[in-house]
Protein backbone atom coordinates (compact mmCIF):
# COMPACT_ATOMS: atom_id res chain seq x y z
CA UNK A 1 0.00 0.00 0.00
CA UNK A 2 3.08 2.19 -0.17
CA UNK A 3 2.14 5.79 -0.95
CA UNK A 4 -1.58 5.05 -1.27
CA UNK A 5 -4.64 6.24 0.65
CA UNK A 6 -6.98 4.00 2.61
CA UNK A 7 -10.60 5.13 2.93
CA UNK A 8 -13.00 3.35 5.26
CA UNK A 9 -15.96 4.09 7.51
CA UNK A 10 -16.54 4.63 11.21
CA UNK A 11 -20.34 4.48 11.55
CA UNK A 12 -20.04 5.19 15.29
CA UNK A 13 -18.92 8.72 14.44
CA UNK A 14 -15.55 8.30 16.13
CA UNK A 15 -12.30 9.56 14.68
CA UNK A 16 -9.33 7.49 13.60
CA UNK A 17 -8.13 4.96 16.16
CA UNK A 18 -4.61 4.09 17.22
CA UNK A 19 -5.01 0.89 15.20
CA UNK A 20 -5.76 3.03 12.14
CA UNK A 21 -2.57 5.01 12.78
CA UNK A 22 -0.51 1.82 13.06
CA UNK A 23 -2.08 0.40 9.90
CA UNK A 24 -1.17 3.57 8.02
CA UNK A 25 2.42 3.49 9.23
CA UNK A 26 2.98 -0.22 8.70
CA UNK A 27 1.38 -0.02 5.26
CA UNK A 28 3.43 3.08 4.41
CA UNK A 29 0.23 4.89 3.46
CA UNK A 30 0.20 8.51 2.37
CA UNK A 31 -3.10 9.03 4.18
CA UNK A 32 -5.89 7.23 5.96
CA UNK A 33 -9.46 8.55 5.97
CA UNK A 34 -12.53 7.51 7.97
CA UNK A 35 -16.05 8.69 7.10
CA UNK A 36 -18.29 8.88 10.14
CA UNK A 37 -21.64 8.53 8.40
CA UNK A 38 -22.68 11.52 10.50
CA UNK A 39 -21.43 14.24 8.19
CA UNK A 40 -17.77 14.22 9.21
CA UNK A 41 -14.63 12.65 7.89
CA UNK A 42 -11.29 12.32 9.61
CA UNK A 43 -8.00 12.25 7.76
CA UNK A 44 -4.41 11.58 8.80
CA UNK A 45 -1.86 12.70 6.22
CA UNK A 46 1.60 11.22 6.56
CA UNK A 47 4.43 13.05 4.82
CA UNK A 48 7.47 11.34 6.33
CA UNK A 49 8.47 7.80 7.26
CA UNK A 50 7.63 7.35 10.96
CA UNK A 51 9.14 5.28 13.74
CA UNK A 52 6.55 2.97 15.34
CA UNK A 53 8.16 3.16 18.79
CA UNK A 54 8.09 6.96 18.72
CA UNK A 55 4.47 6.82 17.55
CA UNK A 56 3.52 4.61 20.49
CA UNK A 57 5.21 6.94 22.97
CA UNK A 58 3.73 10.12 21.51
CA UNK A 59 0.23 8.64 21.19
CA UNK A 60 0.31 7.49 24.83
CA UNK A 61 1.39 10.97 25.91
CA UNK A 62 -1.34 12.61 23.82
CA UNK A 63 -3.90 10.22 25.31
CA UNK A 64 -2.81 11.11 28.85
CA UNK A 65 -2.93 14.86 28.11
CA UNK A 66 -6.33 14.58 26.41
CA UNK A 67 -7.81 12.68 29.35
CA UNK A 68 -6.65 15.35 31.77
CA UNK A 69 -8.13 18.21 29.72
CA UNK A 70 -11.40 16.41 28.96
CA UNK A 71 -11.89 15.42 32.62
CA UNK A 72 -11.35 19.04 33.66
CA UNK A 73 -13.90 20.24 31.10
CA UNK A 74 -16.46 17.70 32.37
CA UNK A 75 -15.87 18.66 36.01
CA UNK A 76 -16.36 22.36 35.14
CA UNK A 77 -19.59 21.58 33.27
CA UNK A 78 -18.24 22.67 29.88
CA UNK A 79 -18.87 19.17 28.45
CA UNK A 80 -21.43 16.58 29.41
CA UNK A 81 -20.11 13.04 29.75
CA UNK A 82 -21.63 12.22 26.36
CA UNK A 83 -19.95 15.19 24.68
CA UNK A 84 -16.66 14.28 26.33
CA UNK A 85 -16.88 10.72 25.00
CA UNK A 86 -17.30 12.05 21.45
CA UNK A 87 -14.53 14.63 21.71
CA UNK A 88 -11.93 12.56 23.59
CA UNK A 89 -10.50 10.56 20.67
CA UNK A 90 -10.60 13.56 18.37
CA UNK A 91 -8.62 15.53 20.94
CA UNK A 92 -6.09 12.69 21.23
CA UNK A 93 -5.54 12.73 17.46
CA UNK A 94 -5.21 16.53 17.44
CA UNK A 95 -2.57 16.46 20.17
CA UNK A 96 -0.82 13.46 18.64
CA UNK A 97 -0.50 15.12 15.23
CA UNK A 98 1.04 18.19 16.85
CA UNK A 99 3.71 16.01 18.46
CA UNK A 100 4.78 14.15 15.32
CA UNK A 101 6.62 15.99 12.57
CA UNK A 102 5.40 15.04 9.12
CA UNK A 103 1.82 14.22 10.19
CA UNK A 104 -1.31 16.31 9.75
CA UNK A 105 -4.75 15.49 11.14
CA UNK A 106 -7.99 16.93 9.80
CA UNK A 107 -11.63 16.75 10.80
CA UNK A 108 -13.96 18.03 8.08
CA UNK A 109 -17.73 18.37 7.79
CA UNK A 110 -19.28 17.26 4.49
Amino acid sequence: MNGKALIHNHPSGQTLSFEDVLLAIRGELKEIVAFSGKGTYFKLIIKDKLDINDIRIQYAQAKKEAASVINTLVSKGVFTKEQADLEYKHFIMSLFSQKIKGVRYEQTQY
